[in-house]
């Protein structure tokens, strides 16, 4: 289970380091893609190879692939890390989350989040206080 935060830095051609807390469990491939807000998700391939069999269940015809594949699927960068640790992160998964330069990684279970800090900042202060979280840890049990 991946759990806890670090913030590292991009550097102009994508590159940046994962955590080394992180990268044993994410074991030597796994996947970049969009996420469902704006940051990059991190996943394992044994993780990625359930959601790919997600995908496969559904109906290609059906709507709701069609927005889930383009948005999800069509972003897909499978990766690995060099010896320094650094992966390269595609130019269009940069632009999505909009990466300048201070990366903040997150742990947030079953995979990994990268988020620009400003824009993670934003989002946290918005979201993960006050009524809205509230609200979502209703759904919590502990």
């Amino acid at each position: 289970m991946f759990y806890g935060d670090s913030f590292v830095t991009i550097d102009t051609k994508g590159r940046t380091a994962i955590p080394a807390k992180f990268r044993e469990e994410l074991g030597d491939k796994f996947f970049l893609m969009r996420g469902f807000d704006l940051c990059v998700s991190v996943y394992p391939a044994e993780r990625f190879e359930k959601l790919a069999q997600s995908f496969k269940e559904m109906q290609t015809s059906d709507e709701a692939y069609r927005i889930l594949s383009r948005r999800i699927l069509g972003s897909v960068q499978e990766v690995e890390c060099d010896a320094q640790g650094r992966l390269s992160i595609s130019q269009p998964l940069r632009e999505f989350a909009g990466f300048k330069k201070e990366i903040h990684v997150l742990g947030t279970g079953d995979h990994i989040e990268l988020w620009d800090k400003d824009e993670y900042d934003r989002y946290y202060n918005r979201y993960c206080t006050g009524e809205s979280f509230a609200e979502a840890s209703k759904s919590l049990d502990f």
